[in-house]
């Protein structure tokens, strides 16, 4: 999880098969035929900040005690920047059906229960993503990693 000289990056750049083979397939199963709802993964569409061209990312919708998040393991992702300059505003699709939403990036604190229950849900592929050594790591553990990874909870 750390360069060459012990830093710890602020963001994680997925690999090829991720970019152009994985990603792909995600938008077709789950964005268009609504595949994967155990996995969580759906469709994030946020507008470029710069181009204005609309990004599609699969992600993974948490669902936690009836509120949604946005977790970006990955770190300062394109879509997290994105976001944050539209405000919070973007879109999630899932078996063709597209709908809008807000939302509210979570201090560091208030994210240490999501980040525990993200991790918990999905620890294998969250693994290589995180300094976070076990999904039930001490709360400390966590802490020290909840500034690395982004957490948005979905308001509408």
């Amino acid at each position: 999880m750390k360069d060459y000289q012990g830093n710890i990056p602020k963001y994680r750049r997925s690999t090829w098969f991720i970019l152009h083979l994985a990603n792909p397939l995600a938008r077709y199963f789950s964005g268009r035929l609504g595949w994967g709802t155990s996995s969580g993964i759906r469709i994030l569409k946020v507008k470029g900040s710069k181009t204005g061209k609309i990004y599609s990312i699969p992600i993974r919708l948490l669902e936690l005690d009836k509120k949604k998040y946005l977790v970006a393991l990955q770190g300062e992702t394109f879509w997290v920047k994105n976001l944050r300059k539209q405000k919070g505003n973007g879109q999630i699709e899932f078996g063709g059906r597209t709908t809008d939403f807000s939302s509210k990036e979570l201090p560091d604190q208030e994210k240490l229960p999501i980040l525990r229950a993200y991790l918990k849900k999905w620890w294998s592929v969250s693994r290589p993503l995180t300094t976070v050594t076990s999904p039930d790591a001490p709360y400390d553990e966590i802490r020290k990693a909840a500034p690395l990874h982004p957490v948005f909870e979905l308001t509408s």
